[in-house]
């Protein structure tokens, strides 16, 4: 019989994940959780394309899956329509209430807030509502994006850069930034001079255009200088590893693509934390945390479209734990924006899934049940408890 290490009970804390709101939850907001169409097909109307969506997700294993869960929490039958229906009652009659019974059923502590599209003020508020405690992290592209626009001078987006990623830890209590510069330029970051970053700011207006400025070598210097100004702050940087949503850079996201830029001597020191592991380039981001000091792999449980089943399985979290320090393997859910079930299901998820996974090296003999629980109770809070510093 095969040995499995529960974790239910198991104090949370889910390192990085969304601010979640109390707005409604429809079948169409759900099952657009679980499939994508890539870059929207022009031969598709947008009713066609979100029919063709909802039928795709019905057919996922991750949805019925969530479906089946989720009903089993509310104590109705395991449809779509169901739960929506339950839910719905749920939030409307005290949505506090039910958000609490979901946060208590995980054990959830604490959340590491991104910032996102959302000012650090609105973060606090967010914190106000939750049961429990938040930290936050300072979504770095964010800033750029509005300092590209609005800069008169190179001069003055570094000033205010600088400025921006200071006040965000001294006056706000960042405990860390977060890049997703996969998403815009990709992950070959080249070293740069301040020259050639100042002229690619200079003639970004004359370059195409990809959610705000692309300016490549003005964002490659600006990671650099990131993760600089990380050390000074003892804060974390934490960069998108892998695939993810459609508007990916999908050919340069591979987390090796980092590696000049990590074994670099000045910036060495900094604690990185490669968020969803670069999945599904797993062993590179596993390589790089086991060989790298202050690297960390995060676990990004998330079981939407861009992630897959195979993300969130026993056997690659058995891998990830056969290689990576365990010490330096963080829980974090990516979960929030689709409402608090999110947060729920992808640790539900993520618990079960290395309960087997520890379970498996007891089996292969690597560890007894008492390490191999407190090993899970590293990975779910004390890990980003001794990281944090909270």
């Amino acid at each position: 019989m095969k040995t499995y290490i529960n974790l239910k009970d198991t104090p949370v804390f889910d390192a990085h994940c969304f601010a979640y709101n109390d707005d409604i939850l429809t079948e169409d907001i759900m099952t657009s959780q679980y499939a994508m169409i890539g870059p929207s097909p022009s031969y598709m109307s947008k009713t066609d394309r979100d029919a063709r969506v909802s039928e795709l997700a019905l057919s996922t294993g991750a949805l019925n899956k969530r479906v089946h869960d989720l009903a089993k929490y509310l104590g109705c039958e395991s449809d779509i329509s169901e739960v929506i229906k339950e839910r719905e009652l749920r939030r409307k009659s005290d949505f506090p209430k039910y958000v609490k019974g979901l946060i208590e059923d995980i054990s959830l502590k604490g959340m590491g807030v991104d910032t996102a599209l959302y000012s650090l003020e609105e973060a606090d508020n967010f914190g106000k509502t939750f049961p429990g405690f938040i930290k936050k992290t300072f979504r770095l592209t964010t800033l750029v994006k509005d300092l590209l626009n609005t800069s008169t001078s190179f001069e003055n987006l570094i000033s205010d850069y600088d400025a921006a990623m200071n006040d965000a830890v001294k006056n706000h209590g960042c405990i860390a930034f977060k890049s997703i510069i996969a998403y815009r330029t990709g992950l070959n970051i080249e070293k740069v001079s301040e020259s050639d970053a100042a002229a690619s700011f200079d003639n970004r207006k004359s370059e195409p255009t990809w959610y705000g400025y692309k300016a490549k070598a003005l964002r490659d210097f600006l990671i650099r200088r990131s993760l600089l100004n990380c050390i000074k702050l003892d804060a974390t940087f934490m960069i998108h590893t892998g695939l993810g949503d459609s508007d990916i850079v999908a050919m340069e996201c591979r987390p090796l693509m980092l590696w000049e830029l990590l074994t670099n001597d000045e910036l060495m020191e900094c604690k990185v934390m490669l968020i969803h592991g670069g999945f599904p380039y797993t062993e590179e981001a596993t390589y790089m945390a086991n060989v790298l000091p202050n690297v960390y792999f995060d676990l990004s449980a998330g079981t939407g479209p861009a992630f897959l089943e195979k993300a969130v399985s026993p056997e690659r979290f058995t891998d990830v734990l056969r290689s990576v320090p365990n010490s330096k393997v963080i829980y974090s859910s990516d979960g929030g924006e689709g409402g608090p079930e999110t947060l729920w299901h992808d640790c539900v998820t993520a618990k079960s899934a290395v309960g087997y996974a520890l379970g498996n090296l007891v089996d292969e003999g690597i560890y007894d049940e008492i390490k191999a629980q407190s090993i899970g109770e590293d990975i779910f809070y004390n890990n980003s408890k001794r990281l944090f510093k909270f």
